[in-house]
């Protein structure tokens, strides 16, 4: 299975026009893509102007065949009223050798994941529901002692929470290196109370050492003291509401 996620920057006060638009022009035209086995649409919980298209594939050729059809082209076309536009600036040296702001579109990013590892057969989580997403590094060379640890002894014990619905492991296709574990929740209640629990963790220590050497390093050092250690390659856990979603299986 593979797994795609689109992130979008959006204008203040166009989230409900982007879910009424994904409901009525997204979903139908991914119904009816060969092999796409899911699609929502989802809102970072901290960050409000940011949404994610998740969508699920029978395998990356159906994917990358969707891509290549120029469906994908169009609802992005679609979707460009929504978009926030507040560009990024950056840096850079002039022809004349002097240093210049410049301003960089804030473009849709798509992230592609080859899924390694579930809970269970089902793929389909449902039309509503909270979803958290922890993206970390582990070294190339451990991985697949991580899958097994997170086969064997993640999913296990995080099923045994409740409001738990499922659970993926996802590698990045173009970083080896980054996995993304997604689990899905019936409430953000019943997740920040997991997270508050302390399974969570219980879990990193047991998959710490697959990790990559900066980010241990990072966690020796905040062991060592009080400090906050930040560093490039940092676990990030992230929490979304779905605000629409729908099975095709």
């Amino acid at each position: 299975m593979y797994m795609r996620m689109v992130h979008a920057n959006i204008r203040k006060g166009a989230i409900e026009n982007l879910r009424t638009y994904y409901e009525q022009k997204v979903i139908p035209a991914l119904g009816a893509v060969q092999g796409c086995l899911y699609a929502g649409l989802m809102n970072n919980a901290r960050s409000s102007n940011r949404c994610i298209s998740l969508t699920f594939w029978q395998s990356r050729e159906d994917a990358e065949a969707y891509e290549r059809s120029g469906v994908f082209r169009t609802l992005l076309d679609g979707i460009r009223p929504f978009l926030s536009d507040e560009s990024d600036s950056t840096i850079r040296l002039s022809e004349n050798l002097t240093l210049e702001i410049v301003p960089v579109a804030d473009e849709p990013e798509v992230a592609a994941y080859a899924v390694q590892a579930r809970d269970q057969e089902k793929t389909d989580p449902g039309e509503s529901f909270w979803a958290r997403i922890v993206t970390l590094r582990v070294r190339t060379d451990a991985f697949e002692e991580f899958k097994t640890l997170y086969q064997d002894k993640v999913i296990p014990e995080i099923k045994k929470a409740k409001g738990c619905r499922q659970m993926f492991l996802s590698q990045s296709v173009e970083q080896p290196e980054v996995v993304a574990s997604v689990t899905v929740w019936n409430s953000k209640q019943d997740a920040d109370a997991y997270e508050r629990e302390g399974t969570f963790l219980r879990l990193l220590d047991i998959t710490k050492h697959t990790f990559t050497d900066l980010y241990r390093w990072k966690l020796e050092k905040e062991r060592e003291g009080d400090a906050r250690v930040a560093t490039s390659e940092d676990m990030v856990v992230e929490s979304f509401d779905v605000l629409v979603g729908r099975s095709f299986e």
